[in-house]
């Protein structure tokens, strides 16, 4: 960041340079893996403000990327609100998640018309939907202003499948299911609150990096997007036994279960047979 925000030059441009730094090669050390990741991420905000702001130049990105959000601290429980875009929240979770501007026109996106086109933005909104570990909130408007010009407005169909889909019984089933075994869990609500089991240990806690590490990088995604150093920590100091133990855990929730929980898992078991 520090290269780019004093820069004049076209956001364009700079993204080039970034975009060669991105090159991998498979016998890299881990922390190289990281920086290159974490480079990747960068470049991807930056296409982010040049969809909306084709003139922006490094300086500007520095500044917009500063003041949009800290991404390094996503999943530590600060009390603040993290503000992203769909693409942006990919592989995140928050225990409350609000979807703004769910309408016509925004969800799925106007130009969307084509099949592979409506079906990458019913991908998005999937996405950002399933980011909540315990309550989503979905709001639209009936009337937005554009300039002096005052539009009515109306809410996304789609929103007419997230309703029906929570009234599923297969929904209220697994939200029951999920419920239930966050009350009984051993390890105790004080988890979800984020105090600690006590000091993590430390060789799990280097296992539990380095998976995160390869994990990251076969995903191409920066490390703090599998799991935030706060999260593993407390995985290394709770030592969960089963899937639910992990859901009692703070920064983990249903996706992350289902998609990390048995890796997690296994090696909690292979430190424990050591």
């Amino acid at each position: 960041m520090a290269g780019l925000e004093s820069g004049r030059a076209p956001l364009a441009t700079a993204l080039v340079d970034l975009e060669l730094m991105t090159e991998t090669d498979d016998d890299q050390p881990a922390a190289e893996a990281d920086r290159r990741a974490n480079i990747g991420a960068l470049v991807r905000l930056g296409h982010d403000l040049l969809a909306v702001d084709p003139g922006a130049t490094a300086g500007s990105f520095v500044e917009w990327a500063r003041a949009s959000a800290a991404t390094d601290q996503f999943g530590h429980g600060g009390d603040a609100v993290d503000i992203l875009t769909f693409h942006a929240a990919k592989g995140l979770e928050w225990p409350v998640v609000h979807l703004a501007g769910i309408e016509d026109g925004l969800v799925p996106i106007g130009h969307a018309k084509r099949d592979g086109e409506l079906a990458e933005e019913r991908r998005l909104f999937y996405v950002a939907c399933t980011r909540a570990e315990n309550e989503l909130r979905i709001s639209w408007a009936e009337q937005r202003t554009f300039g002096t010009r005052s539009m009515n407005r109306s809410r996304s169909s789609w929103i007419d499948d997230v309703e029906l889909a929570n009234a599923s019984p297969q929904f209220i089933a697994a939200r029951t299911a999920a419920n239930r075994a966050r009350e009984r869990s051993p390890l105790g609500p004080s988890r979800r609150a984020g105090r600690s089991a006590g000091p993590p240990d430390s060789a799990l806690l280097g296992a539990l990096k380095q998976w995160r590490t390869a994990t990251a990088k076969g995903a191409k995604v920066p490390a703090y997007v599998i799991f935030a150093d706060a999260t593993l920590e407390a995985v290394a100091a709770a030592k969960p036994l089963t899937h639910n133990d992990l859901l009692r855990l703070s920064g983990i929730g249903p996706v992350k279960v289902e998609r990390y929980g048995a890796a997690l898992l296994e090696i909690l078991r292979e430190h424990t047979d050591t």
